[in-house]
């Protein structure tokens, strides 16, 4: 099989496609200084962040699904390795998914939901290290806060 090429994202185009998949799934994508976004055509990108120092952040990773197991993932894959490479950093980190919690500026992977990327950065050498847990809570609610003999209220 013909490896795919792979190359950063130079155009605003590829920027907006990015974009609209990421927003169409729940995501903002934001255009940082230290982004980087590898696309392979419109078949697929990889969103990571390489900021000065020693560790990168690999935020998203998308193949669409009819150009899936044709090895875009992992071509995106080794090039966001290679370039990390390039820049001496020495660990990239792949951020869980947070709800688009405030002061996350990317996405970050649902461990849920998105097991093939899972599956795809485990075959890569990326080792699990903690999983995230979003919460949220409405202020539009009325929630009442009982107090008994576990929580205490406290003023």
């Amino acid at each position: 099989m013909q490896t795919p090429e792979v190359h950063e994202a130079v155009t605003q185009d590829e920027w907006l496609l990015a974009s609209k998949i990421l927003k169409a799934k729940g995501h903002s994508i934001n255009h940082l200084t230290d982004s980087s976004l590898l696309v392979c055509g419109d078949k697929g990108f990889l969103l990571g962040c390489l900021p000065p120092g020693q560790l990168a952040f690999l935020s998203y990773i998308f193949v669409e699904n009819d150009f899936r197991v044709q090895g875009i993932g992992s071509a995106l894959l080794k090039k966001f390795i290679q370039i990390s490479n390039a820049r001496s950093i020495n660990q990239i980190v792949v951020p869980g998914f947070t709800g688009n919690a405030p002061g996350y500026v990317q996405p970050g992977v649902n461990v849920e939901t998105e097991i093939e990327a899972l599956r795809i950065f485990s075959h890569h050498g990326f080792k699990e290290i903690g999983k995230v847990s979003s919460m949220e809570r409405s202020l539009n609610d009325h929630i009442e806060i009982l107090e008994d003999d576990q929580w205490e209220i406290r003023h």
